[in-house]
């Protein structure tokens, strides 16, 4: 039998969880255990294993492969089983001297990559064997960053006890855990965060000049909007285009965000009618974006259609240039009102 096809056995006898086919091929052909070709991405049968859950086979392969062997993406066996929540695995594994903080490509842990799958117990064994919670991966961000996007509290819980300092971090783009669980909309998550043993400013701004309550409005997350406000937060914060909350939702067409902030703020009309530091007013934005439901909102709240941006144009001349025939039509029926004196 040629070497490609005792290749494709090994994987389909693999597969299937057959032990003495596995043993049989590997005695008689030991190079077997290394990159396979027959694998993807340059995966070595204990990768394969591995990822499946085949704990006997995974067991029998660690005596002739290399525990800490990588394929082409810079897995080891430990990420995969990681991946996969294959605890029972991890821990033999690690037992064989798997190095519990290898990195894959863009700089991931097993530990980040059993965070992102919530999967509790993996976390609980790679943590007990000393798996880094400061490390970071190409973007800055630490497993209890992933934690908080996938918003598992009993997996956050799980990384605060180990240390309670690892909320306390920065992604590359300035992001705190907590942008993250706001922006993905976690609401227990958010809860969580919002609680000692973590102390955030819940004003803190990333790099763009998002605060936790903005990217919350954003995506139109009234509810955690309103717990950040409990913890404080603050509607004047402006991002690094000058812009407030009420830009921020009319941008991106939130009605019901528009609406929350209406109903918690004063000064509505003069928040509606600001510039940006780019000379852009609310309006402007829904006409630009399209935004029809927004904009009736914004005007009825008191947003001035005759408003004209930093080149001289209304909110409906916005609309006629960027092709949006309805909301233009929206705003010319205004205008007129205005300009009738009705």
């Amino acid at each position: 039998m040629s070497l490609s096809r005792q290749s494709q056995s090994l994987v389909d006898a693999i597969k299937s969880n057959n032990l003495f086919s596995v043993s049989s091929l590997v005695e008689s052909t030991p190079e077997l255990c290394v990159s396979n070709s027959k694998v993807r991405k340059g995966d070595t049968p204990l990768h394969l294993a591995a990822r499946i859950g085949n704990l006997d086979i995974v067991t029998y392969l660690l005596n002739h492969s290399a525990v800490n062997a990588v394929n082409n993406d810079g897995k080891t066996a430990l990420h995969e089983a990681s991946l996969e929540g294959r605890t029972k695995i991890v821990e033999v594994l690690l037992h064989h001297g798997a190095d519990v903080n290898c990195l894959k490509a863009a700089d991931w842990t097993p530990l980040m990559l059993a965070a992102a799958k919530s999967h509790l117990s993996t976390v609980q064994t790679l943590l007990k064997s000393g798996a880094s919670l400061t490390q970071v991966n190409k973007d800055g961000w630490t497993a209890f960053h992933i934690a908080a996007r996938e918003g598992d509290v009993e997996v956050l819980s799980c990384l605060l006890d180990s240390d309670e300092q690892c909320w306390s971090t920065r992604s590359k783009n300035d992001r705190t855990p907590l942008h993250s669980a706001v922006i993905h909309g976690r609401f227990e998550a958010t809860q969580l965060l919002l609680s000692p043993p973590c102390a955030y400013n819940v004003d803190t701004r990333d790099s763009c000049g998002s605060s936790p309550l903005t990217d919350s409005l954003r995506k139109g997350f009234v509810s955690i909007a309103e717990l950040l406000i409990k913890s404080g937060a603050s509607f004047l914060i402006t991002n690094t285009l000058g812009r407030n909350c009420y830009h921020i939702v009319a941008e991106t067409g939130e009605v019901v965000s528009l609406q929350f902030l209406s109903q918690h703020t004063g000064n509505v009309k003069t928040y509606i009618n600001q510039f940006d530091s780019r000379g852009t007013a609310c309006l402007h934005l829904a006409a630009k974006e399209g935004h029809g439901v927004m904009i009736e909102e914004l005007l009825r709240l008191g947003a001035d259609p005759l408003l004209e941006d930093s080149k001289c144009r209304t909110a409906e001349e916005v609309a006629v240039l960027c092709g949006k025939t309805d909301c233009a039509e929206k705003l010319r029926s205004w205008s007129s009102q205005i300009n009738h004196g009705t």
